[in-house]
């Protein structure tokens, strides 16, 4: 996320949509490794954390908003 932050700061649009999408890849990874078995409170907090970050992700994309990057 970082690295498409530095690259919407540089103005470089495939840098930027490249990095956002690994970003988005490694929080879906995130939420698919958490296992439901183990601590129901612990998950449920860790599913909704993901899920606001991968949202930040996918909304900074389009709107080109470093912000959410900071946000996620």
């Amino acid at each position: 996320a970082q690295q498409g932050l530095m690259a919407l700061e540089e103005r470089n649009c495939e840098a930027f949509e490249r990095a956002l999408s690994r970003s988005r890849d490694c929080v879906t990874e995130l939420l698919g490794g958490l296992r439901d078995d183990a601590g129901v409170e612990v998950v449920d907090s860790l599913k909704a954390l993901f899920a606001y970050v991968f949202r930040c992700l996918a909304y900074a994309d389009p709107q080109r908003d470093g912000q959410l990057i900071r946000d996620a």
